[in-house]
């Protein structure tokens, strides 16, 4: 490790990305990815966008979910002059399940080569789902997870990667089972950012339990992105945006380390450990010791999720007992 990556703020920075940049090995992102299909969820805006933009430049096929028509019509527009070979829309909210089972249902059975689950929220006031739960709850693992398991069959076509887009923020964040439905409170009132950040734990922990339970045939991955400044932000993180601005990441760099994960040549290792990804290289989940979970604490996590999502009688529903 370089030691400026001992100071996080010289490493999830821009001059982190840098650094890390001219240190990279290994195979790059490949220059054409006719002929492959990826789903981009959280594309409209931020890091999604530049991820769209990038899959799109190489030629793929693309299936992007997306909750605002318009914007999402004007994005494929963008995306098929840019060189996109297709690009398919799904409009539904995430943390809505009974909408992600339905447009789900209508994608077709085309193999897909990846998942980038990249949508994502930071609200400062509680919001509920449809279904009743903390919307970054519903929106960061209860949506995605019914997602992934509705495109399972499309997904072992082609022994597909399955991303997700965590943050770093989870790193300070020991997981809290029971908090999640309902979110986390702070002297009796909502905290939109811890609730975000123990979401982003809890999506580093499904992805583990993903990896485990259906590779070889599919592979899970989470990563992080960084500091990179976006709407969500300069909106919901004002002071920190203020403070770090200059510094932030692009949104091009904050995509870098998941586009690189959904489509390059990883080799057998990688794709056998799975795990955290930072920056194009395996990362340690939890920097912090106080906050690595207890093989209970996993347990009732998952199976949680389980329940909530509706997966028990489904392939996810084995989550629970692969830790």
């Amino acid at each position: 490790m370089d030691l400026e990556d001992l100071l996080v703020w010289r490493s999830f920075d821009r001059r982190g990305y840098e650094r890390h940049a001219r240190r990279a090995t290994g195979a790059d992102v490949p220059v054409s990815l006719a002929g492959r299909r990826v789903l981009v969820t959280g594309a409209t805006q931020g890091i999604g966008h530049a991820l769209a933009q990038g899959l799109a430049r190489r030629g793929a096929d693309l299936e992007l979910w997306c909750r605002d028509p318009a914007r999402a019509e004007r994005l494929r527009d963008e995306l098929l002059a840019a060189g996109a070979a297709a690009v398919g829309l799904c409009i539904a909210d995430l943390g809505d399940l009974d909408a992600v089972r339905r447009e789900a249902s209508r994608t077709g059975d085309a193999p897909l080569d990846a998942v980038l689950h990249n949508a994502g929220l930071l609200p400062l006031e509680r919001a509920r789902t449809p279904q009743g739960f903390e919307v970054t709850y519903g929106v960061h693992l209860l949506g995605p997870l019914v997602l992934t398991e509705a495109l399972l069959p499309r997904l072992r076509a082609r022994a597909a990667r399955v991303v997700w887009m965590t943050s770093g923020g989870a790193y300070t964040q020991r997981l809290h089972p029971g908090v999640l439905r309902d979110g986390v409170e702070t002297r009796d009132r909502y905290d939109g950012v811890r609730s975000y950040a123990q979401t982003k734990r809890g999506q580093i922990v499904v992805a583990d339990a993903l990896h485990r339970l259906l590779a070889p045939g599919v592979s899970a991955f989470s990563v992080h992105p960084g500091w990179v400044d976006t709407r969500a932000v300069r909106e919901s993180l004002p002071g920190f945006h203020r403070r770090m601005g200059p510094h932030l990441r692009t949104p091009e760099q904050g995509a870098d380390g998941a586009l690189w994960l959904s489509t390059a040549a990883l080799g057998e290792q990688a794709l056998a450990r799975g795990g955290m990804w930072f920056d194009r290289r395996p990362v340690g989940q939890h920097p912090l010791p106080w906050t690595r979970p207890g093989r209970r604490t996993l347990q009732a996590f998952l199976q949680q999720c389980v329940e909530d999502a509706g997966l028990g009688a489904g392939p996810l529903a084995g989550l629970a007992g692969v830790v």
